[in-house]
């Protein structure tokens, strides 16, 4: 292994690993405190509500979390086969795999939009369907903890 294809490595698992630790920030910690413009899932039905804008940001940090640690070993792997071939190969096949990264990331948002749509009225507000599914989760939350401690 040379210096320059482990500096490729690098940039090749940038992407994911920013993916990974910002989804575990978002999933474990939640949304900023508050909501701003600078940092953040920050689109203009994330940042309708508050409800709005710590439902993006748990949506979008689970999803972030699952693509990172499917993306580095995918990609470590991808760029592997890259080990002996010349600088320009190695060049041009890390470019690649890097624009291949921004698809999940660019579904993750379409995802993410599309569930607070599902969510959440034009005004930011919970849907009916959303609580009932909600308490429904929190129903069922419930009875997995009370058949456990039986």
């Amino acid at each position: 292994m040379n210096n320059l294809w482990i500096s490729e490595l690098v940039m090749v698992l940038v992407i994911p690993v920013l993916v990974l630790f910002i989804g575990r920030h978002f999933a474990k910690k939640g949304a900023p405190e508050e909501i701003n413009s600078l940092f953040g899932y920050r689109t203009t039905r994330s940042m309708q509500t508050w409800d709005t804008w710590t439902f993006a940001h748990a949506y979008i940090g689970k999803l972030w979390t699952m693509m990172g640690l499917i993306m580095i070993p995918v990609s470590a792997g991808l760029f592997a086969i890259l080990i002996k071939k010349s600088e320009d190969t190695m060049s041009v096949f890390g470019l690649i795999i890097m624009l291949l990264q921004t698809v999940p990331v660019i579904v993750s948002i379409i995802l993410t939009e599309k569930s607070l749509k599902a969510n959440f009225n034009d005004r930011g507000e919970r849907t009916e369907e959303s609580i009932a599914a909600e308490q429904q989760k929190l129903r069922e939350k419930a009875a997995k903890k009370e058949k456990k401690s039986k």
